[in-house]
């Protein structure tokens, strides 16, 4: 069985780990006894030997657990939990997201059409831009006072 399986079964073979446990230490009790201790005596002789049993079970479900998928399943079932509780804000969550998600798709879709794909012509990149006055010039002059001085128009070129 894989880990991912034993995930769904987990109550079950908890269940079984604790009965093997408690084999063992009942088989250990009745070789004690058949040695010639009490079985009151032998009973705790073997819980001694096998220790904590709680530590151990945890020691053996480590071994077969897959802790970071059973720690986020955890944490979704907590999450939901508490969202079920309070529908408003669950609503509120829900809809800040939705915004927050579609306002970011909106922005990338812009940018996408207008800085990261090509232009629809051949040769894109060779495309220019003609000014008569150096672009920095431009920044600190009115077009009010030069007006058709910015960009070149076609009527300044010869022919």
């Amino acid at each position: 069985m894989t880990r991912i399986g034993r995930l769904f079964r987990r109550r079950q073979l908890d269940s079984e780990l604790a009965e093997e446990l408690a084999a063992h230490i009942e088989e250990m009790a009745d070789d004690l006894v058949e040695s010639g201790m009490s079985r009151e005596e032998a009973l705790h002789t073997a819980r001694a030997h096998f220790g904590n049993r709680t530590a151990l079970l945890e020691q053996s479900r480590e071994v077969w657990s897959f802790l970071p998928l059973e720690t986020l399943l955890r944490d979704l079932r907590i999450g939901a939990r508490a969202l079920r509780r309070t529908p408003m804000f669950t609503a509120v969550a829900i809809a800040t997201l939705a915004l927050g998600i579609g306002a970011n798709t909106a922005i990338f879709s812009l940018i996408d059409a207008v800085m990261l794909r090509p232009l629809p012509f051949p040769e894109a990149h060779r495309i220019v831009m003609l000014w008569e006055r150096p672009p920095k010039e431009l920044l600190t002059a009115s077009p009010l006072k030069n007006p058709g001085q910015n960009p070149v128009s076609p009527e300044n070129f010869a022919t």
